[in-house]
């Protein structure tokens, strides 16, 4: 019995880690991405930051530094 017992509240741990998780899921996607949506929008509005050249291949990893 002990043994049943046991695997019950490891069910239950697992259960309540799941619903925490599903909960900060739905908070990213209903408040993180569209916030990250609205300050890609107005950056894109602005234009391109002074100084730098080609920033998005930069940030890509692919500068005009890279080897072939």
């Amino acid at each position: 019995m002990r043994d049943i017992s046991l695997v019950a509240e490891q069910l239950r741990l697992v259960r309540q880690a799941e619903r925490k998780f599903r909960g900060l899921w739905t908070i990213e996607q209903c408040l993180v991405h569209p916030a990250l949506d609205r300050l890609a929008a107005d950056a894109d509005a602005v234009g391109p930051v002074v100084g730098w050249k080609n920033s998005s291949a930069t940030l890509n990893g692919l500068g005009p530094d890279d080897d072939e």
